[in-house]
């Protein structure tokens, strides 16, 4: 399970722990709103450790699912609120 935190969040997201096997071409976060519109993708290139930030604060309020991609496939899914 993938710990996501500070949730809600104001700013900035954490999200923990992601794992990418060295054979992976491509990781993205995206996340998209309630009604499932893709708002934001982020590709995962630099990590500290095994966690990923995300910058929300230009997300408006509400609830959003983010899902972990890799190499075209959804690894991981997870929930957060904007305050």
């Amino acid at each position: 399970a993938l710990d996501v935190f500070p949730n809600p969040a104001f700013e900035k997201v954490t999200i923990s722990p992601v794992f990418i096997p060295h054979f992976i071409q491509k990781a993205l976060i995206n996340l998209y709103d309630i009604s499932g519109k893709l708002i934001l993708t982020k590709a995962i290139v630099e990590m500290e450790g095994n966690e990923v930030t995300l910058d929300v604060s230009s997300l408006a309020k509400g609830m959003y699912v983010g899902k972990i991609v890799m190499d075209g496939k959804t690894v991981n899914n997870f929930k957060m609120t904007k305050r």
